[in-house]
């Protein structure tokens, strides 16, 4: 059940989104929680955007304010730091006949109607598998060392930023969903960019029915695994709203469908109408059969856990070098919620602790 200080974080992030002005009352102490909450939830800048449209007798007090402008202005920096290594990494690239397609983070930024108050994070970008070599000998000849590699992406840091470079998007743990979703990406992750500009750069973008289709994919991987948070579902809101006239909702509807993802795709959806003030003008009526009872389910789920799920169960008590028998309340609380939420994706659910104990290679060596 929502509480009253979660509807009035609610308000807040729909008011800093779509710039409507907003009336809560909030007591003196209260801003405390609402602003834990805003981080927890990485919109600490959006809900201060909101506060912005309040009446000056409803602020916060001015302590409050201006340990949170502090914290905003932080995060603008990050994001001009991030943006120019974006710009700086893609023009490497290019410079080396490397294709490549910036993956969400500062691309989603862009949809927002402040880009430099989009908490962000690492850059993800995508080259592929036919450019996945090359551009690792680029990046050699830089100096830059890979960190770690995975069967999906090598991962270094580039200038200040942190990067993931995929040679896939994502994989599904359900070989025969994954079968499916890999179909979808070669027949789309080369065609028809959207272009945009970022730190002066010109940066490539997946199509726009490909794009949605992979940002959603990403946040409910996470929300399968160990929860999501609110500023994925507003990145992913934030991008449909803007594109919806592009987006080829009839053949998004049949991805969702081979991936066995169309319930999930619905409830995020309704959470997004319901609580975060989304209209699409045009959004095709598969989309708008909901129910109620699941968008209530995921809206607790997502204030539980917290942005990446750091602040649900099973990560709170994972000790990620404590060794197998330290990390059993861990791996106790993660059955319990892949019980919880298997309606959502049953076979994937099911799929992802049986890929980790027998394709994870690195995962025995971690708990050893």
């Amino acid at each position: 059940m929502t509480s009253k200080i979660d509807k009035i974080f609610l308000e807040l992030v729909k008011a800093g989104i779509w710039g409507q002005r907003t009336e809560v009352s909030v007591e003196a102490k209260e801003w405390a929680v609402l602003m834990q909450i805003s981080e927890r939830q990485s919109l600490l800048a959006v809900v201060f955007d909101g506060i912005q449209t309040l009446p000056r007798h409803l602020m916060p007090p001015m302590d409050i304010l201006m340990d949170w402008l502090g914290q905003v202005e932080h995060i603008e920096t990050q994001n001009d730091s991030i943006n120019k290594d974006v710009a700086r990494l893609v023009r490497v690239m290019n410079h080396n006949c490397v294709a490549s397609r910036l993956m969400k983070g500062q691309g989603c930024a862009l949809y927002y109607p402040h880009p430099e108050h989009r908490q962000c994070g690492d850059i993800d970008l995508f080259v592929g598998n036919e450019y996945y070599q090359q551009a690792k000998e680029s990046l050699a000849k830089m100096g830059v060392k890979i960190k770690r590699e995975t069967a999906k992406d090598a991962q270094f840091t580039f200038g200040d930023s942190p990067v993931e470079m995929h040679r896939m998007e994502d994989h599904f743990y359900s070989t025969r969903l994954d079968s499916v979703f890999q179909q979808i990406c070669r027949m789309e992750e080369w065609v028809n960019p959207r272009v945009v500009k970022i730190g002066g750069e010109d940066v490539a973008l997946f199509n726009v029915t490909f794009n949605v289709f992979y940002i959603f994919v990403h946040l409910y991987h996470h929300f399968l695994q160990v929860g999501v948070g609110l500023r994925q579902v507003c990145d992913w809101m934030m991008v449909m709203h803007k594109d919806e006239s592009d987006v080829d909702w009839q053949k998004l509807e049949g991805w969702l469908r081979g991936i066995k993802a169309l319930r999930a795709w619905k409830t995020f959806y309704g959470l997004t109408v319901e609580y975060l003030g989304q209209h699409l003008q045009n959004s095709p009526e598969w989309m708008n059969r909901w129910s109620k009872d699941d968008v209530e389910f995921i809206l607790d789920d997502i204030m539980c856990q917290g942005n990446f799920g750091k602040y649900g169960e099973s990560l709170r008590k994972r000790e990620f070098r404590g060794g197998l028998f330290r990390n059993i309340g861990s791996f106790l609380a993660l059955t319990k919620r892949l019980w919880r939420i298997q309606g959502f994706g049953r076979r994937e659910v099911w799929a992802y602790p049986l890929w980790r104990m027998t394709k994870d290679k690195g995962m025995w060596k971690r708990y050893k």
